[in-house]
C-alpha cells in the first residue's frame, strides 16, 4: 500500500540503532543513508521503505507516498484528497519540479 513512510525523530542515533535492531529479522536493512537531516531509508525488498530524518520540530513532520502507475493517477489522488478535505503543502513546488 505505502511506497514510503518518512518521519523526523529527536535522536536520530538512537532511533537509528533502534529500527536496524528491532527490524532485523524482518530482513529490513539499510537501503541509502545520507546525514541525518537527510536520513536513512530502511527497506527488506527495495519496494516500500521506512524512513527516519533528525528533526527538532514538534511535532515531527509526517510523510506518508502512495505508488501510482502513472501521472494522472498522481493528479487523480490529489484532486481527491483536497476534495475529502485534505491540505494543499508542497504540490504546487512539486509540480514546477517535476
Amino acid at each position: 500500500m505505502f511506497d514510503h513512510v518518512k518521519f523526523g525523530v529527536s535522536d536520530f542515533a538512537a532511533s537509528k540503532a533502534f529500527f536496524l535492531k528491532a527490524l532485523e529479522p524482518l530482513g529490513v536493512a539499510v537501503v541509502s543513508e545520507g546525514p541525518p537531516t537527510y536520513g536513512i531509508e530502511l527497506s527488506s525488498d527495495g519496494k516500500a521503505s521506512l524512513c527516519l530524518f533528525q528533526t527538532e520540530e514538534r511535532p515531527a513532520h509526517l510523510h506518508l507516498a502512495f505508488p501510482a502507475e502513472n501521472r494522472q493517477q498522481v493528479e487523480a489522488f490529489h484532486r481527491a484528497a483536497l476534495e475529502a478535505g485534505g491540505k494543499d503543502h508542497v504540490w504546487r513546488e512539486a509540480r514546477q519540479q517535476g
